[in-house]
């Protein structure tokens, strides 16, 4: 995510042309396994998508997959693997 200081003026999509920025990297920090599951992505920073899947015997009970934040904490609650 990039932070504007100083605008210099709108662009054509009435977004701030920045004269000074910072990259800010957000991180919404590691994912644990479902019991009985497994949780797979590759970062755990700003827009990664972590997906979940169960063991063979186990449904996933709620969201397939989650997203990182730009406010540092993913979407949803973690889902859980039932015993079908």
């Amino acid at each position: 995510m990039c932070v504007c200081f100083v605008c210099v003026g709108m662009n054509e999509e009435m977004k701030c042309d920045c004269h000074f920025a910072v990259l800010l990297v957000v991180d919404c920090f590691t994912l644990t396994n479902p019991t009985n599951g497994q949780v797979s992505l590759d970062t755990t920073t700003f827009k990664a998508v972590a997906n979940y899947s169960c063991n063979v015997g186990y449904i996933l009970m709620g969201p397939t997959a989650r997203t990182c934040q730009s406010n540092g904490n993913w979407t949803d609650d973690a889902p859980f693997c039932q015993s079908t």
